[in-house]
């Protein structure tokens, strides 16, 4: 980190050419992250360790600087985020190898895959530039809402307790079991059932401004997204009363962050 900060500064120094604008600006941009969820629900059955995942995002920016330093600016973007997790569990499992009349414990995979549209709106601070340096340094920051488009939940266990790699996905039907709203009806609840409509959170942004031309520069930065609302939908935040389960832990809730690289053009830039 210390290098890439050394590495900024270094442009900023050796810059020759143009000088701060302002103005309206649009842009494209894209981005690759390490994606979380925090705090998981897995809707009574044993907690499961976390494993790494990645998503990315991808979208248009429009903006407006209102002075050299100061400006707006609002994101439309298609970010994918969720959580993978594995552990040893004996919830789908009713081999009893051990004799001990308990399932044995077998490998256990959840995989949560979610997609949102997101609309970051956020001030943005830009450091001043002399006559001759095309580089300035932004820290972007706002609000943030998320609606989802998609979602993909399912588990995979080693049901026969075989340990060969050898792995059943779980019909969906039993993991509706844990959900009393879901065990009430007759038909498996779509993926999406299971999670919030809308996502509400923080965007922070910190990188360059690198002008190519006079209009035209590149933002690469580092991106950061926490969000504030609870990512499970109502019904399962709730607990079947009559079978032995854990309690709900509280909100589970996305984040993100990772390298984000954008392209912008001032527009009737003074």
């Amino acid at each position: 980190m210390q290098k890439v900060f050394v590495f900024i500064c270094a442009i900023i120094i050796a810059s020759t050419t143009s000088h701060a604008q302002t103005g309206l600006h649009i842009g494209a941009q894209g981005g690759f992250n390490s994606v979380w969820i925090l705090n998981q629900n897995n809707y009574g059955f044993q907690e499961l360790d976390y494993s790494r995942k990645f998503g990315f995002l991808a979208g248009a920016s429009v903006g407006y600087n209102f002075e050299e330093t100061l400006g707006f600016q609002v994101d439309l973007n298609y970010a994918t985020m969720g959580q993978d997790y594995f552990d040893l569990s004996k919830d789908f499992c009713n081999i009893d190898n051990d004799g001990d009349n308990k399932p044995d414990k077998v490998e256990t995979f959840r995989y949560v895959d979610l997609s949102y549209i997101q609309v970051p709106m956020m001030f943005k601070y830009t450091s001043p530039r002399k006559k001759k340096q095309i580089v300035s340094v932004h820290i972007l920051a706002g609000p943030t809402i998320g609606i989802l488009s998609g979602a993909e939940m399912y588990y995979e266990a080693d049901t026969l307790a075989l340990f060969n790699d050898t792995y059943f996905t779980i019909p969906g039907d039993s993991i509706d079991y844990m959900v009393p709203e879901f065990y009430q009806t007759e038909a498996t609840e779509a993926a999406k059932d299971y999670f919030s409509k809308v996502d509400l959170g923080l965007t922070v942004d910190f990188g360059a401004d690198i002008f190519v031309t006079k209009n035209l520069y590149i933002s690469p930065a580092l991106r950061f997204y926490a969000a504030a609302t609870d990512l499970n939908s109502k019904p399962t935040r709730e607990r079947r009363k009559d079978i032995e389960t854990g309690s709900y832990e509280g909100a589970s809730r996305n984040a993100y962050g990772g390298l984000t690289v954008g392209v912008h053009y001032m527009l009737n830039s003074k």
